[in-house]
């Protein structure tokens, strides 16, 4: 996935292994640095794959960035799984996550790009809450540990506060 506007990876990994970026790895439960690529960490929370990085042409990762999955017909989670009649927020990694527990591998293909703008956390109070409601059904699907969940619910709370502030400057 790469934004439009810049041409870059969505989800850009700084190699450099500084301590904050190890806080926050070690913090919301990802492997440490390149390994971190295409996974769902102990908290509910993803990364993509930042193909500078990648040194196959093919990465297995945890999760398929939504719209942009290709698979055979008798592979499809045909159940509803998503029980919101709103955008659909965490789609993507509910879905992941079922194809994966039916055994499907989930590969990313680094030489394909798919270029999209660049999404934007939820601005409104209402998108925020429907984004709350849609990673805490995701959290309770996948079992997240209480304490991991809490802890990023705070730091999306506190990122949709500080957004919201310069949205209004």
């Amino acid at each position: 996935m790469y934004d439009k506007a810049t041409r870059l990876p969505i989800h850009l990994l700084e190699k450099k292994n500084d301590i904050i970026t190890l806080l926050k790895d070690l913090i919301f439960g990802f492997p440490i640095g390149v390994k971190k690529m295409g996974k769902i960490s102990k908290s509910g929370s993803n990364f993509g794959v930042d193909p500078r990085y990648v040194t196959k042409e093919q990465l297995e990762c945890d999760w398929l960035a939504g719209g942009c999955v290709m698979h055979l017909t008798n592979d499809l989670y045909k159940k509803n799984y998503f029980p919101f009649n709103h955008k659909a927020y965490c789609e993507d990694l509910i879905h992941s996550y079922y194809l994966k527990k039916k055994g499907i591998k989930l590969l990313v293909d680094v030489r394909t790009k798919c270029f999209t703008t660049f999404p934007i956390f939820p601005k409104s109070t209402i998108e925020f809450q429907r984004f709350l409601n849609s990673y805490i059904y995701f959290s309770n699907i996948k079992k997240i540990n209480f304490l991991r969940k809490i802890i990023l619910l705070l730091s999306y709370k506190a990122r949709f506060f500080f957004k919201k502030i310069t949205y209004n400057l």
